[in-house]
Formats: C-alpha cells, structure tokens, sequence
C-alpha cells in the first residue's frame, strides 16, 4: 500500500481569508507528518493553530468528521478510494517508502556476514527472506 498525505488539502484555501490554518496535530508533536506540515506553513507565511492541545490519540473518526465540519484544515493519512472520494488528496509521499523498508537481522554466530559487503553488487549474493 503507497503512503500518501492530505498535507496541503486546504491549507491554501485558508491563506484566501487569512485564518490560521487548523492542523491535526497538538503543539507538541514530534512527528514527521508534523514536522513537515509546519515548516510548509511557515515557509508560505501562514499562521497556523493546534485545535487539540493534548498529546492524547484523536481517533481517526474524529479527525475526518472536525474537517468535513471545518474543525480542522489539514490532516494526513494513508490514501484509499473512500479518503479520495470525499476529501481533496495532495499527494506527498512523507516517509518514501520507509515503512516497507526491511532491516536484516543475524544471528550473533553470523555476525561477520555482512562484513565483507561495501557496494550493492557484494549485497547481491544475498538471499532474503524471513527466518
């Protein structure tokens, strides 16, 4: 499944009225959907305000209904057929790939496996797989 965000969906649609553009996250949010949110409102010159000022989970039913309702500007999920066809998607893929990325493990006795690995070509030798 392609992740996807709905970072700039209405944010620009806010920069018409100047409002601060109401972001799905609290204050203190440290994540990269965050992250990059904010630096893209900043960047425009664009005030913005967290309507959720708590670090508590805000169900995902919520967050969709408070921006059908104006409640909020932006949010970011992963993309479906049902998100398109009722919100405006800008598509921005914010983690790239990174969360099917897979990490190798070895066994302690194996440790020196990849030692000897320095290009590409060296890691095509390998066979991966699960167990």
């Amino acid at each position: 499944m392609r992740h996807f965000a709905f970072l700039f969906c209405f944010a620009f649609t806010s920069a018409c009225y100047a409002a601060p553009v109401k972001v799905q996250s609290y204050s203190g949010d440290t994540s990269l959907p965050h992250k990059l949110l904010i630096s893209a409102i900043e960047r425009a010159g664009l005030d913005y305000v967290h309507p959720y000022e708590t670090n508590k989970d805000i169900s995902n039913a919520r967050i969709l209904n408070d921006v059908k309702n104006n409640q909020l500007d932006v949010m970011w999920s992963m993309t479906s057929t049902q998100l398109e066809q009722d919100y405006q998607a800008v598509y921005i893929p914010l983690f790239r790939g990174l969360l099917g990325m897979r990490v190798a493990i070895v066994k302690a006795q194996n440790r020196e496996l990849f030692s000897s690995v320095n290009s590409l070509q060296d890691l095509k030798r390998f066979t991966a797989g699960p167990g």
